[in-house]
């Protein structure tokens, strides 16, 4: 499904040449992208030839001839729905800040960095395509705050999601006793993250934090550069309602993801309950967030056939479920293509 899950999801709405940052020519170019690219490219490669030599690619493919209209129409409109609650969830954090953009702007941008993140192989990350959009119409400092919060109470969510999910019983038959190291290891990245989250918007704002780096010039001019971004993100301490409601919002999301991928598995012939369904869900996303592939290709596909195989899933009806999830993202997130273009031609007009 579409909307937070990607490694970097999408949104703006600013000006149009807040795009030409995809060239990269004056801010970093050079070969080290395209070795980056290249290295990606292998990868899923690599992944996807030995899913094809260990799976019944061919029988998978013949599973998706045929499928019932209700489980594609049920993805899809999932789909569709997870677009619209991710972007009414930013607009809400826009909002605590400003103007904001308003639903509508909001839900084309969004939908534009979708199409980044899950379409089109670019070296840009979609966050940074909405940062590059929404900074003309709602300034730099609460766009890029704004995008901050998002993507950090969405992280947050995803790891209990994660946490709760390795605590089932059903979760010993996907990973055995690795499910343990697995959870102390994702609740100290919890840890770790509140603690910084918690701590890092005072010390930027911070006056003595200049006077102890007055030796690092470069850092002082970060810090300065950084105030505006710090006293949005203080914006929030003071709204913890907003947070909450953010929060609230994150976990309905990923009990749709839940639903959404139960529903392709069904699609396929899959029996399968919805819990144990949603149960592989934050672990697929999880892998789905390593920047080892192009648009997650081919490890996505793995850790859902592994994990759904382990579950007791056949792997070439998981196969078969994998690329139907992959065509549903990719349909649904194309439609980001006729914004994207409206968005060039005419700004961030609504």
């Amino acid at each position: 499904m579409v909307g937070q899950t990607p490694r970097a999801a999408s949104g703006g709405g600013g000006e149009s040449h807040g795009l030409a940052l995809k060239s990269g020519s004056r801010h970093g170019g050079g070969l080290m992208p395209w070795f980056g690219g290249l290295a990606k490219a292998g990868v899923a490669i690599a992944v996807l030839l030995l899913i094809g030599f260990a799976v019944d690619w061919r029988g998978s493919l013949g599973r998706l001839v045929g499928i019932g209209p209700g489980w594609i129409a049920l993805a899809t409109v999932l789909a569709l729905a997870g677009l619209l609650l991710s972007a009414w969830r930013w607009e809400r954090l826009l909002r605590v800040l400003g103007p904001g953009l308003g639903l509508y702007v909001a839900l084309k941008v969004y939908w534009v960095g979708s199409l980044f993140n899950n379409v089109l192989p670019s070296t840009v990350g979609a966050d940074v395509v909405r940062l590059a959009l929404a900074r003309k119409r709602v300034g730099l400092s609460h766009a890029s705050a704004s995008i901050a919060v998002e993507r950090l109470t969405g992280l947050a969510m995803l790891l209990v999601v994660a946490l709760l999910a390795l605590a089932a019983p059903a979760a010993a038959t996907m990973l055995d006793a690795h499910r343990w190291w697995l959870f102390a290891g994702l609740a100290a990245v919890l840890a770790a993250g509140v603690l910084v989250v918690a701590l890092a918007p005072r010390l930027l704002a911070a006056g003595r934090a200049r006077r102890h780096l007055r030796r690092f010039p470069h850092i002082v001019r970060l810090l300065d550069k950084g105030q505006g971004f710090a006293q949005a993100l203080l914006a929030y301490r003071r709204s913890p309602g907003s947070l909450v409601v953010t929060l609230a919002l994150s976990a309905l999301f990923y009990a749709m993801l839940g639903v959404f991928q139960w529903a392709l598995l069904h699609a396929v012939g899959a029996e399968i309950g919805l819990l144990q369904a949603a149960i592989a869900v934050p672990l697929v996303i999880l892998v789905n967030l390593l920047p080892i592939s192009i648009n997650g290709l081919g490890v996505t596909e793995g850790a859902f056939i592994l994990l759904y195989s382990r579950l007791g899933v056949p792997a070439e009806i998981t196969l078969s479920a994998a690329i139907l999830r992959r065509l549903v993202i990719v349909a649904t997130t194309s439609v980001g293509l006729v914004y994207w273009y409206r968005l060039e031609v005419s700004g961030t007009r609504s």
